[in-house]
């Protein structure tokens, strides 16, 4: 689902989000309002986990497109993963999961003279979601930085951002603006179902490496962000979560070209015959 500098591609249909009143339907057409229950250290982690979604193989009732993994991230805390992003809570009620989607790095390394760059990727292609394009923002924090959201299978890039520094370098940038100086955000598409960043070394630090080593780049929610110019001169934003930052994921619901063909799919949690409008989760 995710990997560091790997570039897998996405695959599969048209994609819209799952409405907030469709989600609350389902929740009550297929558990009742049921949850699946954690172990007592679990519970812990503070995570509810409502049914269709389960964190047990041995639960039949859950498709494995719902299941989440459950790791120990240390010292007995069980934690939600899926299968490899962690998961910070999940809505019906909105149709949304939050998760942990890490932050993409490219500093100048004196030594070799050359940028050395972390970039993170996540497809979304086999799973019931989507990455939510009213609840996140690509966010690029540096002062010669310039990055990309890109779809490497089908060969182009779907958001860009530019971030740079005026003469007075890191002090031209102010705390809690994200417009272009020291950071900038921008929107996505509607319906991406793979992220990956890639940042273009005609811009990067190997002058301003001494004062400002690293350029960061991340697709994360947006009403988690205030920008601190701190971010420019050391690796506190990096740091965050452990290098991390919420990412909002739309619970997504794949349109069938008709009812009769809606029901023969798998994973179908609702199907309503109405005139043009047959929703199945896939």
């Amino acid at each position: 689902m995710g990997s560091m500098g790997s570039n897998p591609g996405p695959t599969g249909g048209r994609l819209s989000p799952l409405s907030p009143g469709t989600a609350l339907a389902a929740e009550l057409l297929v558990g009742g309002g049921a949850k699946a229950q954690w172990a007592a250290s679990t519970k812990r982690s503070g995570v509810d986990i409502p049914y269709p979604f389960s964190t047990s193989s041995a639960d039949r009732c859950a498709s494995s497109v719902f299941r989440f993994d459950c790791n120990d991230t240390g010292n007995g805390v069980y934690k939600p993963f899926y299968p490899n992003v962690e998961v910070l809570n999940i809505s019906l009620q909105l149709g949304q999961l939050r998760v942990l989607n890490y932050i993409s790095s490219s500093c100048y390394n004196y030594s070799s003279g050359k940028m050395d760059s972390s970039t993170w990727n996540l497809g979304l292609a086999r799973t019931p979601f989507m990455l939510s394009d009213s609840g996140n923002k690509f966010t690029v924090v540096g002062c010669r930085t310039l990055a990309f959201i890109y779809q490497p299978k089908v060969g182009y890039y779907t958001s860009g951002c530019v971030s740079v520094c005026r003469q007075g370098g890191v002090t031209s940038a102010t705390n809690g603006i994200c417009s272009g100086i020291g950071c900038c955000q921008t929107t996505i598409s509607n319906g991406l179902d793979f992220y990956g960043v890639w940042f273009d070394d005609r811009m990067n630090t190997s002058r301003i490496y001494s004062c400002v080593p690293c350029s960061y780049a991340v697709l994360m929610d947006s009403s988690s962000f205030s920008f601190s110019t701190s971010y420019l001169t050391s690796p506190e934003f990096n740091k965050t979560y452990d290098g991390r930052v919420p990412l909002v994921l739309d619970w997504a619901i794949r349109s069938a070209i008709n009812f009769e063909e809606a029901k023969k799919e798998s994973h179908v949690v609702r199907v309503q015959k109405r005139p043009q409008q047959v929703h199945k989760l896939h």
